[in-house]
């Protein structure tokens, strides 16, 4: 049976043989990976319902749940990841930050942490192509898993504005680090800091560049106190405005801020903790101006013990029962 759909009707909702589309090509995508055999199996595939807009990722959250608590049960030794071609494109910074997050066996607990020590890295699909030659070897060692011994005595750079360049490489040098060159890195070792170039990201393209990272616990922070406390405000309306009069969340107060950064795009992204919760609440907001005006908020602690009691309407991220 073909699916059928309409202008309105997201492609990967669309019935197909009685049931959404997604929910066959997860289902087949999982029996496959069961299937026995000594060979090693690969599997892609592009879910483009929220390209439209991101509101359409609730048609298939809990079922992506539930198909990669699915295969992390039937498949254990299967890496999983999961990414965004790009963010929210009316956001120029969150255009730029696309999601990728790695599902990886209970037993590469070194691969794991060394993934989670780069999750403040700039990354480009050049190193998660590194990163899946990487993970097909099996191996722990840090080394050129992008191939760039394989490429030979040229390289290019990412491309400029300007166009591509190409450098040459003196082979009895060796790959090490240059300030020319594009260095892809797999991100289950260790990554350096690294200039867009040298990432494979076009300049034009690239993320806003940090004008400057404050550590709480060392660095005074005093002077952002006001900004914090006025996410913290906007996070109450937000849930204020879900309510709709009801009760059932607790109001939030700021406890303290932890980092600070602040970028060359008039924005700032604030990490800070409220006194609710247990553990506090701890949350990651991206915004401009000083009164605060929120581009993307994050709970970094785990709002799942919260989900049962949240009302009906309100986002778990938002509320503290």
């Amino acid at each position: 049976m073909l699916p059928t759909q309409g202008p309105s009707v997201p492609p990967d909702v669309a019935c197909f043989g009685g049931r959404p589309l997604f929910e066959s090509v997860l289902d087949s995508n999982a029996r496959f990976l069961a299937t026995g055999g000594p060979k090693p199996k690969f599997v892609y595939s592009h879910l483009v319902v929220a390209h439209q807009t991101p509101a359409n990722a609730g048609y298939y959250d809990a079922e992506l749940r539930a198909h990669l608590e699915r295969v992390q049960q039937e498949s254990p030794d299967t890496a999983i990841v999961v990414m965004g071609d790009h963010g929210f494109v009316n956001i120029a910074c969150d255009q730029r930050w696309p999601l990728v997050s790695l599902l990886l066996p209970a037993y590469r607990a070194a691969w794991a942490a060394r993934a989670r020590a780069n999750a403040d890295r700039t990354l480009s699909g050049w190193d998660l192509y590194a990163t899946l030659r990487h993970l097909a070897s099996g191996d722990d060692e840090e080394g050129d898993w992008f191939g760039l011994s394989e490429v030979g005595p040229e390289l290019h750079v990412a491309p400029l504005k300007s166009g591509q360049k190409v450098h040459r490489v003196n082979p009895d040098r060796g790959f090490s680090w240059s300030s020319e060159l594009m260095h892809p890195v797999s991100m289950l070792q260790p990554v350096p800091s690294r200039t867009c170039a040298q990432v494979g990201i076009m300049e034009e393209h690239c993320e806003a560049k940090v004008v400057r990272a404050l550590d709480c616990a060392a660095d005074d922070c005093e002077a952002w106190s006001a900004r914090a406390a006025a996410c913290v405000a906007q996070v109450d309306v937000q849930r204020a405005n879900q309510l709709a009069g009801r009760d059932g969340c607790a109001a939030f107060e700021l406890d303290h801020l932890q980092t600070v950064t602040e970028f060359d795009s008039n924005f700032y992204e604030l990490v800070f903790q409220v006194r609710q919760g247990d553990p506090p609440r701890v949350f990651r907001a991206r915004a401009a101006s000083d009164e605060c005006d929120l581009i993307e908020l994050a709970q970094l602690t785990r709002y799942s013990i919260y989900e049962h009691c949240t009302p009906s309407g309100v986002d778990p991220l938002l509320c503290v029962c």
